[in-house]
């Protein structure tokens, strides 16, 4: 067993570093100048959240960050289009740094009346304190267990161990988000 045990992982190990495999890319179609390149099948909540991209809606305190964030997760959910934005429905995960639950579920009760919106909005929410990097075996099992189409992390500075103006825990953020395949919606807060 020990011998077999070891050679899995080897090979699991071998198989992580090759990555992905290369594939050939080109010009699909033609496109005037009147036509969208990037059309809305392209994005999990068009022209906002490109599908399997990170995204990251950044600026100062209090301006509004976390309720951009709140409404793309009830609009990807329900799904309900709205201020322009087109959703393609999935479940969505919101990993938060900085509140608790019964926040994020008073949120989604304004939109949803302002909006006019039927239904009840089921939201995957998780309270955090480790940084992304330092936990993504256990987040790898919960994305196994959900299966978000959109992931939203509020927010970066503490998703990052707190220091976004290195380069090494940023790059290990985002170097694990990649590895779990979802489209990410990211808040960050001017330091």
């Amino acid at each position: 067993w020990d011998d077999l045990l070891e050679q899995v992982c080897f090979y699991v190990l071998d198989k992580q570093r090759q990555g992905e495999p290369a594939v050939e890319v080109g010009d699909v179609g033609d496109f005037t100048d009147t036509e969208q390149e990037e059309t809305p099948d392209l994005y999990r909540l068009w022209p906002l959240l490109p599908e399997g991209e990170s995204s990251l809606i950044y600026g100062d305190g209090a301006s509004l960050k976390s309720m951009v964030a709140v409404l793309a997760s009830l609009m990807v959910q329900l799904p309900h289009e709205a201020v322009g934005m087109k959703p393609v429905y999935g479940n969505v995960l919101y990993l938060d740094y900085e509140t608790k639950a019964e926040t994020l579920g008073k949120r989604l009760r304004k939109l949803r009346r302002g909006l006019g919106i039927e239904g009840i909005a089921r939201i995957y929410y998780q309270r955090r304190s480790t940084p992304i990097a330092a936990s993504l075996p256990e987040l790898r099992r919960l994305i196994h267990q959900i299966k978000p189409a959109l992931l939203v992390v509020d927010s970066v500075a503490w998703a990052c161990n707190g220091d976004v103006e290195k380069q090494e825990p940023v790059t290990g953020m985002f170097t694990a988000l990649r590895s779990l395949g979802t489209t990410n919606l990211l808040i960050g807060h001017v330091p």
